[in-house]
């Protein structure tokens, strides 16, 4: 199959010239036109070494501030694991004080149904006795 457009192919085996070439539509001289392909040329002079200076101590503190910020936020997430094992410990001590306190409540009454039971069954033997 041949290609019959009329476009021309951006990239060519002839490596970084041609590609230049292509793209920017002929030769060019001119390295400052190449902007698209290898970025800005910028030439600091001495008053703006200072100001670069000052730039790169303020990246610098915002990186480290970032760096607090991430560890913040792992720290967050530690204490709201703890938070909620700590929820989950004091819903189960709940639960087991309530069992507890009805286990207790049971074994207090259990001798006063006992000497009820015993002393209802003794009256109703007395009224049997007696009657008949």
């Amino acid at each position: 199959m041949t290609d019959t457009s009329d476009e021309e192919p951006l990239l060519m085996p002839g490596g970084k010239d041609e590609e230049r070439q292509n793209l920017l539509g002929g030769t060019s001289e001119n390295e400052d036109e190449d902007f698209f392909l290898n970025g800005p040329k910028i030439k600091f002079s001495k008053s703006l070494q200072g100001v670069k200076g000052q730039v790169e101590e303020v990246t610098g503190i915002m990186r480290e501030n970032m760096a607090k910020i991430v560890d913040r936020g792992n720290q967050l997430t530690e204490l709201g694991e703890r938070s909620e094992n700590l929820s989950q410990m004091s819903d189960e001590f709940l639960r087991q004080g309530t069992r507890i306190r009805q286990v207790a409540w049971w074994q207090q009454k259990k001798p006063l149904l006992i000497g009820g039971s015993i002393a209802s069954l003794l009256i109703v033997l007395l009224i049997i006795i007696l009657s008949g």
